[in-house]
């Protein structure tokens, strides 16, 4: 399995589950988005993406109470 980075803002609070083995996952969404700066001074998104992500065993359990709506990962 690769690893990926990536920015972007959580759009909602991260959920903390457990499998049948009892092994924790972590399971949030984030934003990324481009834009650019207009000529009047106001912004304009161009594109969005929404990339879901999991996050398995003790880390799970670390980012559970760090990772929450809005926050930049």
């Amino acid at each position: 399995m690769a690893d990926i980075k990536f920015t972007g803002n959580v759009g909602k609070d991260a959920e903390l589950r457990w499998t049948p083995s009892g092994r924790a996952v972590l399971n949030f969404s984030v934003a990324d988005s481009k834009s650019r700066k207009l000529d009047n001074g106001e912004w304009e998104t161009l594109a969005e993406q929404w990339l879901n992500c999991a996050v398995w065993g003790d880390e799970a359990e670390f980012y559970a109470e760090k990772i929450k709506r809005g926050a930049r990962v």
